[in-house]
């Protein structure tokens, strides 16, 4: 994990950012393409692609906008809660009865899409709105007592990377971002924190 930053500091160094143009995207488990944004972040000139299945080739994001966004559940359940799981559903439902097995006793919000499919994810300006809402969400947590979050998340790999981006690493709680095993138990066995909030990266397992 620290050769991603290395690298990245390394192509950087000495030169001005606005000459500096990345593309990204990647097969890889969601803690780390959520790493791979906030370690490239949302001052860098990114172009974000993803996998196209059906075609099987590296695609832009150049569909249209279906105009699905996040539906919110739960967040009347935070109370007084100092670590909460933001559960979020835009390819695939998450497994929710492996995030109660995995996080016992910890409120869950959720954010869902009413349409979950493989395919919806295509328009550059449903992602930047999806982006928003993840953050806007974080966001809402600096006003409560919450301090860490972890994050479970079922979204294709270049949206994954987006809402790694947007994260704000200085004002936003401590995070975790947690891989999804079917065949393990617990389900989520296993995470990325992420360096953020003063943290460092580094696996994190149950």
């Amino acid at each position: 994990m620290d050769s991603w930053a290395l690298t990245i500091s390394h192509v950087e160094a000495g030169t001005d950012r606005s000459d500096i143009a990345y593309v990204a995207g990647g097969l890889a488990p969601v803690p780390f393409s959520f790493l791979m944004g906030v370690l490239l972040d949302d001052e860098n000139s990114v172009t974000l692609m993803d996998w196209d299945r059906n075609g099987d080739y590296w695609r832009t994001l150049n569909g249209e906008d279906d105009g699905d966004r996040f539906t919110v559940s739960g967040k009347n359940q935070i109370g007084q809660a100092e670590e909460v799981v933001l559960n979020i559903s835009v390819s695939y439902p998450t497994n929710t009865l492996g995030i109660a097995q995995t996080f016992s006793g910890q409120p869950v919000v959720s954010m869902t899409l009413s349409n979950l499919t493989t395919n919806a994810h295509w328009s550059e300006t449903k992602q930047v709105a999806l982006a928003q809402q993840f953050f806007d969400m974080m966001r809402s947590f600096c006003g409560t007592n919450v301090k860490h979050v972890n994050l479970v998340l079922a979204a294709p790999n270049s949206l994954v990377i987006r809402f790694g981006r947007i994260y704000d690493k200085r004002n936003l709680p401590s995070l975790t971002v947690w891989q999804y095993e079917n065949d393990q138990t617990p389900p989520y066995p296993w995470g990325v924190s992420m360096p953020v909030a003063g943290g460092s990266a580094k696996i994190v397992k149950f």
